[in-house]
């Protein structure tokens, strides 16, 4: 009788630990999904505000409510070859540093309308930025190449022509992952 008392309570007591590991074990699980589910509501969230930015950015592309500053219009000071300084001005990119600097010749025309810029580095086609001339000042993209690997890089110009005929502005790369990196621009011709 001893016996089985005792082994009663040997398996009592072992059922109890299997169960205290068993309560650990789902603990730590809810703890790991609690976490997981706080990721993706960060997540969501962060793509809701990147969604509602690119719904403001349609709104102002959107051709109902054009300003009749943001009107594309023809400049004939742009045409032509102009010398491109860039200073390197902002980084979050590896790989690049404040300071940087590039230099390049830009051709830079109408086709149908839309201003044309073909960046060349030492006579070799680096690069072509589409966009318009307004009221505003200049606004540029780089169009994807062909051999471009990251198709998810972006490139945009924003510029003003100053009153000594020269065009000031910004470049800025957008790369996946939150890489930005924004040149001061100086062209002269």
């Amino acid at each position: 009788m001893r016996n089985i008392c005792f082994l009663l309570a040997v398996l009592l007591l072992s059922s109890a630990c299997y169960d205290k590991k068993k309560e650990d074990s789902l603990r730590r699980k809810e703890i790991e999904l609690s976490q997981k589910e706080q990721e993706l509501l960060l997540k969501e969230k962060t793509l809701q505000i990147k969604e509602q930015e690119l719904s403001e950015r349609v709104k102002q592309l959107d051709t109902s409510s054009v300003n009749p500053a943001d009107t594309a219009v023809y400049n004939e000071a742009l045409v032509g070859n102009w010398a491109v300084k860039m200073i390197c001005t902002e980084t979050s990119c590896p790989g690049s540093a404040i300071g940087d600097t590039k230099n390049e010749q830009w051709e830079i025309g109408y086709q149908n309308d839309v201003l044309i810029a073909k960046a060349t580095v030492r006579g070799k086609l680096v690069r072509v930025y589409s966009g318009a001339s307004t009221g505003r000042g200049i606004e540029l993209v780089a169009r994807p190449s062909e051999e471009q690997a990251d198709a998810s890089t972006r490139m945009v110009v924003r510029m003003q022509l100053t009153s000594n005929g020269k065009l000031t502005g910004i470049r800025e790369i957008m790369r996946a992952g939150d890489c930005r990196i924004v040149y001061a621009l100086e062209l002269s011709k």
